[in-house]
């Protein structure tokens, strides 16, 4: 007899499903690098470090500004005058709109998540600077990307994590970020001074 279907169903099946073993990470850390992700988890990782949920929100509203400021950014300086992809895919009705590179959003997101968190929380949001590598590593990795892009979306991010940190200490000069800072310094200090006799 005849086989039904001219080709076995189940072993095409079988050949989709086969992947590389870096793809599931990679897709991860693709979609954790997205903006609205990168505030998540912020906000997780703020909840995380406070106890106080008006202390989490004093802490998180200025990373929320730069966050959107670094997908502003990103979509001015792709209407501006960005450079083709290196690799192209994207979807045709959005091609014209996606097809640049230059600078990175969700470089310029997470660099900014995690120069803000490093500032405010120091060695306590290390987490963050996880992060940061691993999207780098992944956006390196996938080829989507010229390194010139990647470079400014985080210098990008950099700046914006760092103007948003300082914005906030000016804007609430006795507020929980100042406090936050103020603990760091009196515990470097403490550790620093030797003890009198």
């Amino acid at each position: 007899m005849p086989p039904v279907f001219s080709h076995d169903p189940l072993s095409a099946v079988e050949r989709g499903m086969s992947w590389r073993l870096a793809d599931l990470p990679f897709a991860l850390v693709d979609a954790a690098s997205d903006g609205w992700v990168v505030a998540l988890i912020a906000l997780a990782l703020f909840a995380w470090l406070e106890r106080e949920v008006r202390d989490v929100l004093e802490v998180f509203l200025p990373l929320a500004i730069a966050l959107v400021a670094a997908g502003g950014v990103a979509l001015l300086a792709r209407s501006v005058g960005a450079v083709p992809r290196p690799v192209g895919g994207s979807a045709p009705a959005l091609a014209p709109f996606l097809s640049r590179a230059f600078s990175t959003g969700q470089v310029s997101a997470v660099a900014a998540f995690a120069t803000y968190a490093l500032l405010a929380y120091g060695k306590r949001a290390r987490a963050a600077l996880l992060l940061a590598a691993a999207v780098a590593m992944a956006r390196v990795a996938a080829g989507g990307h010229w390194v010139a892009g990647l470079a400014a979306g985080g210098v990008v991010g950099l700046a914006l994590g760092f103007a948003a940190y300082r914005g906030a200490l000016r804007i609430v000069p006795r507020g929980h970020l100042h406090r936050l800072r103020e603990s760091r310094r009196l515990g470097a200090g403490a550790l620093a001074d030797p003890p009198s006799a």
